[in-house]
């Protein structure tokens, strides 16, 4: 498993492409709510519990 360390009192600000299954989004939704500001999926699954 792959993991990012961050030391600094820099802001992170950027953007991230995500390769995964179907099911990955519903993981990405949640991490969303613990970051700041706004946080934007593209290309989700057309899948019942993304719908809202």
């Amino acid at each position: 498993m792959q993991a990012f360390r961050v030391v600094g009192g820099s802001r992170l600000v950027g953007e991230v492409t995500v390769d995964g299954a179907k099911n990955s989004v519903l993981k990405l939704m949640a991490a969303s709510l613990l970051a700041q500001g706004r946080t934007t999926l593209r290309e989700a699954p057309e899948i019942l519990d993304v719908e809202i």
